[in-house]
């Protein structure tokens, strides 16, 4: 006997795989949170006007900048929702409200999560400073990627 999953939990799965699905389909919110995270990294390097970070202050920085591009992502979720209509057809359905919200939040941990696999291994790569000795240290500044816009800041000053 295969037990059937509650109406609830249904309804979860159901909006859910909905979300996904229409992201995975349009790429509204991940490709527009990744370049606000990008961004909003960028941003702080220049403002912090540091040559690199490290330790709680790039975790700092990290968090901020995964924190902002939620505010963008929650946005773009409810908008593309109230849009498109969907709410109407949900308020209809016999579901719970807190079904809703749990997997709208679903939704948005899952995006976190790419956002996070997509920003934090370039960020990391940017706020490393290991150096062992001089040769070290010129040995990790040619390996480093320069951008134009952190070499123009280098060569301004």
């Amino acid at each position: 006997m295969n037990p059937s999953p509650t109406p609830s939990r249904a309804a979860f799965a159901a909006i859910l795989a909905k979300d996904l699905r229409s992201e995975l389909r349009s790429l509204r919110s991940l490709p527009a949170m990744v370049l606000f995270a990008v961004t909003t990294f960028v941003i702080f390097r220049f403002g912090l006007d540091r040559t690199s970070l490290s330790g709680s202050l790039a975790a700092g920085v990290l968090l901020a900048t995964l924190l902002f591009a939620a505010v963008l992502g929650v946005n773009r979720i409810f908008v593309a929702e109230a849009e498109e209509g969907g709410f109407d057809g949900i308020r209809l359905a016999p579901v719970d409200r807190t079904v809703l919200f749990a997997a709208k939040a679903s939704a948005l941990f899952a995006y976190l999560i790419a956002l996070e696999v997509v920003t934090a291994r370039p960020m990391s790569r940017s706020t490393r400073t290991r150096h062992n000795g001089p040769r070290g240290a010129a040995e990790s500044r040619k390996k480093r990627p320069k951008i134009g816009t952190v070499t123009t800041s280098r060569t301004i000053r």
